[in-house]
């Protein structure tokens, strides 16, 4: 099968999407699939590189290192129509998945899109269920997904938002892989000693650990504000906060004002493959955002070996069995109860520990790819019967 993926991010990009397709295409190479990538370009020029294609853009301010492009015709979108993909999966909603409706109608491809963000909840967090933002994300919904064939989405939670937007074409729920072996390599005691050391974590059996985008929709900040009661309950805690955002320097004075600093490492953004440390570094993974789809963190969390403290959220309900491989919690109270508990009760750490390991088998890429294949079979095989994509399909799914 000749397939053809596409997102809108750069080559120099690091978010879930870009970290999905190039699994993906790693997948499908092996599985014996032709691949291509469509992407936007760091410059003001298109190129290629080797089957990832790259057209000129332009920085927009939205998020950071976003471009976009209104570049519709290019050689290198006339190679990709050359090449007539069997299949067409954009994993983003803006530029990218234009050029792709482009390359569909000029090859009969059948056009498919994956949500993996809320963007009403992005931008319009304290007004998300006002009527003018529902209005707003409904046309926004019916305009961006147009064409689709189906719109796969990564679990019922987000779902839930697709048909809340009144996103007509058939709806599945496709979960997100993660490569297990990024997360699964040894880590030395000796490397583990020296980071610790590095980073002056004096208890590193009371570490915990964030591993995520430093953004406001991420609710560290949440976090946060209930340390000083937590380090009441045991001061021997301590928190380590892996990654880059444009919230950075709020999270930082933040702990300032609160007196946290012998308590809260920030590590900085680090590559991909080297934040299996950072996790296996510290002993309870947490989170208290809302607005995952698919909680990649926490999946890749629980693939190094760590239970979960979360936020109750939909989002989740495939993910944290409550009391087997994490907790959550919806208060102040709850949030500092379940971590003094799960500190101080070995043994029943140990079976939570074990438990996350083991769910973790179920994320893997090769069965998320294995699934997309599947789904894509499908589409195919019906949208050959059919001309009206949308209507008819949801007769198969």
């Amino acid at each position: 099968m000749k397939i053809l993926l596409a997102y809108d991010d750069t080559p120099r990009m690091n978010s879930g999407e870009t970290s999905m397709v190039h699994q993906l295409e790693r997948e499908y190479l092996l599985m014996g699939h032709q691949v291509k990538i469509l992407g936007m370009s760091d410059c003001n020029h298109s190129y290629r590189n080797g089957n990832r294609y790259y057209i000129a853009s332009f920085a927009i301010p939205l998020y950071p290192n976003g471009r976009q492009t209104f570049i519709r015709r290019d050689r290198y979108i006339q190679e990709l129509i050359d090449w007539n993909p069997d299949i067409i999966h954009v994993h983003t909603e803006f530029s990218a998945a234009e050029i792709c409706r482009r390359i569909a109608r000029k090859t009969g491809a059948p056009f498919m899109m994956t949500q993996h963000t809320d963007y009403g909840k992005l931008y319009f967090r304290d007004t998300y269920e006002t009527l003018p933002v529902r209005t707003i994300t409904m046309i926004w919904g019916k305009i961006v997904y147009r064409h689709s064939a189906i719109i796969t989405v990564p679990s019922q939670k987000a779902k839930t938002v697709a048909s809340r937007n009144h996103v007509h074409c058939p709806l599945v729920i496709a979960g997100n892989g993660i490569d297990l072996s990024l997360f699964q390599k040894p880590f030395p005691e000796e490397e583990r000693q020296k980071m610790l050391k590095q980073y002056g974590i004096r208890h590193p059996e009371k570490l915990l650990v964030i591993v995520s985008r430093l953004s406001h929709e991420k609710r560290i900040q949440d976090i946060f504000a209930m340390m000083p009661r937590l380090l009441q309950r045991d001061p021997e805690i301590s928190l380590l906060v892996t990654g880059g955002g444009p919230y950075s320097n709020a999270l930082k004075k933040q702990v300032q004002k609160l007196k946290l600093a012998d308590h809260v490492i920030f590590t900085g953004a680090v590559p991909r493959e080297e934040t299996y440390r950072f996790y296996k570094l510290g002993r309870i993974f947490l989170s208290a955002s809302d607005f995952e789809m698919s909680a990649l963190s926490n999946r890749e969390a629980m693939a190094c070996g760590l239970p979960l403290i979360c936020l109750d959220d939909p989002a989740l309900k495939e993910i944290l069995d409550n009391g087997v491989n994490g907790l959550t919690y919806r208060t102040e109270e709850e949030f500092v109860e379940r971590v003094t508990h799960l500190l101080n009760d070995d043994a029943f750490y140990q079976k939570m520990a074990a438990a996350a390991l083991e769910k973790s088998k179920q994320f893997s890429m090769a069965a998320c790819a294995r699934n997309f294949i599947r789904i894509y079979q499908k589409i195919v095989t019906k949208c050959q019967a059919y001309t009206d994509q949308g209507e008819q399909m949801q007769k198969f799914f």
